[in-house]
């Protein structure tokens, strides 16, 4: 008998008791039908946060921020009880590629205008490096207190209207695709003692957010700032564009690899936007723990920077081919999960794999010519 593919996605999110992982654990391993449903929702997973659509789902359904950090924690807490087998591998790549996502989520708030165009057009912010921020046990008993005293009922859906433009679409592709799907010379790296690789290609997307300023600063407040952002921002419009990347997977003896690559996002605003106002307004919050608003001001070159948080001690700055890199290491698991991520002429790459580490992922980099 077949699983219910609502109860494979609880299992891919975590979200099912001990028991029922792994009795659903064990029979993926041999019905072809739920293991295909299975493979097929986890790229669903794994690439709609890449699109951004936890920002389109939040126009569809009030967020309660209190009610989000109960949940998270207690995926956190399902995820250490159930650290082994299939379920336990793929969550840790869901951490991975939900990290890489959040180079695409920072930079909604992390960029001032680096270029302009025609009269009447759009401001353009792009990523030009790649920086981690810390965050402690004490900044996230912090943000707790706060969503639990002062936070819980905002509403994002009332911070503006949200348009959603191009569908987005996963496919497995040939090398050809891949490299005409995309704007830059798609280059892969080589990888010893590893077969493939599996090439698919994520489909691009882009949001808009027509900005309701009354509501946003009415949220602004919730959270404790004085500062609010100016009337005159009223309607204006924020548009996050996603671009087509290309995901390429490689299979060895013990695990695979993973290597993504993409032009960043982009976020394009209407004329006259004062982001310097946004900016100080969103670190005014007194929420905001002390260390993560020290690092925050402190970033060097902030208008051209995106930010990926990560727990303290996890990542190490290295250069990748000349170009300023991040490495993450998560040891959180039976086994240590690496990930190496960079820039190099506004494209992001991304490395990750069980057991990879900084020396290794560097010396895969090192082949990508």
């Amino acid at each position: 008998m077949c699983f219910d593919e609502g109860l494979i996605q609880a299992y891919i999110d975590g979200e099912l008791q001990d028991r029922e992982a792994e009795e659903l654990q064990e029979h993926l391993k041999v019905c072809r039908e739920c293991d295909a449903a299975y493979q097929r929702l986890m790229e669903n997973d794994l690439t709609v946060r890449t699109s951004m659509e936890g920002f389109i789902a939040s126009d569809r359904e009030r967020f309660n921020a209190e009610l989000a950090w109960s949940r998270l924690k207690l995926k956190k807490i399902e995820y250490e009880k159930n650290k082994k087998g299939k379920w336990y591998k793929n969550m840790k790549y869901k951490k991975l590629i939900t990290a890489a996502a959040a180079v695409a989520v920072v930079a909604v708030i992390g960029f001032t205008p680096v270029s302009s165009v025609a009269a009447n057009f759009l401001t353009i912010f792009r990523v030009e490096k790649v920086k981690t921020i810390n965050i402690t046990p004490g900044d996230m008993q912090q943000i707790e207190k706060v969503m639990r005293e002062g936070a819980g009922n905002v509403d994002i859906r009332n911070f503006g209207r949200v348009e959603v433009m191009g569908a987005h679409e996963i496919k497995q592709v040939a090398l050809e695709e891949a490299r005409s799907s995309v704007d830059f010379d798609l280059k892969l790296p080589s990888i010893e003692g590893y077969s493939g690789p599996t090439l698919k290609k994520n489909s691009a997307t882009s949001v808009t957010l027509t900005l309701d300023v009354d509501n946003v600063n009415a949220a602004l407040q919730a959270f404790g700032s004085t500062a609010s952002l100016p009337r005159e921002m009223n309607g204006q419009e924020f548009t996050v564009d996603v671009p087509t990347g290309i995901y390429a997977e490689y299979t060895g003896p013990e695990s695979s690899l993973v290597f993504a690559q993409s032009r960043g996002p982009s976020v394009k605003t209407s004329p006259g936007v004062d982001v310097m106002a946004i900016r100080e307004a969103l670190l005014s919050i007194p929420a905001l723990p002390e260390s993560l608003r020290q690092q925050l001001m402190a970033v060097d070159d902030w208008q051209h920077t995106v930010l990926i948080p990560v727990r303290e001690g996890q990542s190490t700055n290295v250069s990748v081919n000349g170009q300023e890199g991040v490495f993450v290491k998560d040891i959180s698991g039976d086994k240590a999960v690496g990930a190496l991520v960079w820039q190099d002429g506004g494209v992001i790459s991304v490395l990750a794999g069980d057991g990879l580490t900084a020396d290794s992922a560097l010396a895969i980099a090192g082949t990508i010519k």
